[in-house]
C-alpha cells in the first residue's frame, strides 16, 4: 500500500471482517471495560479500553519497528474509540 486512501479501505476491509467474527463492537467493549474496571479497581469505560488498545498498538510501533499490520490495527482501534466515544455523548 502507498496511499493513505489504500490503508483506510484496507483498514475498512479488517474491520468488517471482524464484525462478523467477533459481533458487536459495543458488546465487546462493555464487556472489556468491565473486566478492566474489576481487575483496575477504578472505573474503565468502553472508549478508554478501545484506547488502552490502541496505545499498545502504537507501543508495538515504537518497540517493534514499522509493520503495516501495526498501522491498520492502531487505526482502526482509533476508529473503534472515536464511535465508543461518540455513544458515551
Amino acid at each position: 500500500m502507498k496511499t493513505p486512501d489504500l490503508f483506510s479501505k484496507k483498514a475498512a476491509e479488517i474491520l468488517a471482517d471482524r464484525a462478523v467474527k467477533l459481533g458487536d463492537f459495543e458488546e465487546l467493549y462493555e464487556n472489556f471495560a468491565k473486566r478492566l474496571t474489576l481487575f483496575l479497581g477504578q472505573d474503565i469505560t468502553p472508549a478508554q479500553s478501545a484506547r488502552i488498545i490502541l496505545e499498545m498498538k502504537l507501543s508495538r510501533c515504537d518497540v517493534g519497528g514499522y509493520d503495516q499490520d501495526h498501522v491498520l490495527d492502531a487505526a482502526n482501534y482509533l476508529f473503534i474509540f472515536g464511535a465508543l466515544k461518540e455513544l458515551e455523548e
